[in-house]
């Protein structure tokens, strides 16, 4: 809940604002979803590509690839 500055009384919201807060939450999910796969894509790509350069092994030789 937000708080006024200095004040124990939570700021009112009428339903229009709530209203208005929900549907920027749907506007903006599948932008958050799909920039969520993407970084997840990123990231496997580098976690590949450092298995790759090392060949697969850690800095003592054991393996990385535990499956």
């Amino acid at each position: 809940m937000f708080h006024e500055a200095g004040s124990g009384r939570a700021i009112k919201r009428n339903a229009a604002e709530d209203r208005h807060a929900q549907r920027a939450r749907e506007f903006f999910q599948p932008f958050e979803q799909e920039l969520f796969r993407i970084r997840m894509a990123m990231v496997s790509a580098e976690v590949d590509s450092a298995l790759d350069s090392t060949g697969g092994v850690d800095e003592i030789g054991r393996p990385l690839n535990h499956t």
